[in-house]
């Protein structure tokens, strides 16, 4: 069974009013994965949550996790003109 954390739900909710302090105050899993294999890192460099980004790798998520379409955290910055998340995520050894 995939684990999710409050973090991904939160995450992939559009219309969440929560600040990323709160958030990233859930001790997530980083490592959990959606039924599409997004992590939280995944989900926050796709929507361009650069202070959620910033505290996941902090907490050492993995930037080399991919989902299930072989896309990963830096490939879904790129592909929305993020780069203060992609020099964030190639700072942490990410990869497309």
């Amino acid at each position: 069974m995939i684990r999710r954390t409050v973090l991904v739900w939160l995450l992939v909710i559009p219309a969440a009013s929560v600040s990323a302090q709160d958030l990233l105050g859930v001790k997530p899993i980083v490592k959990a994965q959606t039924e599409q294999g997004a992590t939280a890192l995944i989900i926050a460099s796709r929507r361009g949550f650069a202070e959620v980004v910033r505290g996941l790798l902090d907490k050492k998520a993995d930037p080399d996790i991919a989902d299930f379409t072989g896309r990963r955290a830096l490939t879904y910055a790129k592909q929305g003109g993020r780069t203060p998340i992609e020099e964030m995520l190639c700072k942490a050894g990410g990869r497309e």
